[in-house]
């Protein structure tokens, strides 16, 4: 993501001093990482239990907080090129068409549903 679009950067807590080797090693970077996992863990298993309302109010106020970071819509394509590019590297032959399909489908109701969450937080 930091490569894609460096400006992001400064959207964290640990993205003070620019980017280093030792960025990828501090606590803020790591929990913050572990959290987006979990997050798209979460919305993998809500969307194959076919639970959209859960899904859909964690993913909004999960939006609504990030409005408060300054995140702006334009970045939710970025997350999405680097989310996808990162897939890619790990799965490697076996990121077929139709597993990246399968992901930019995930991604898209990800930021689809934090969208509506910022927005309904910035109109308030």
């Amino acid at each position: 993501m930091f490569e894609i679009s460096p400006g992001v950067f400064a959207l964290f807590k640990f993205g003070t001093d620019g980017i280093t080797d030792e960025t990828f090693k501090q606590e803020k970077f790591l929990k913050h990482a572990r959290g987006v996992i979990s997050t798209i863990d979460k919305a993998v298993d809500l969307l194959e239990q076919d639970d959209m309302d859960t899904l859909s109010e964690a993913l909004q106020e999960l939006g609504a907080r990030h409005a408060s970071y300054d995140v702006k819509y334009e970045h939710f394509p970025v997350v999405g090129e680097a989310l996808l590019d990162t897939l890619g590297k790990a799965f490697g032959e076996e990121f077929t068409p139709e597993v990246k399909a399968a992901w930019v489908g995930v991604y898209g109701v990800i930021s689809e549903q934090m969208s509506a969450g910022m927005k309904e937080a910035l109109e308030e």
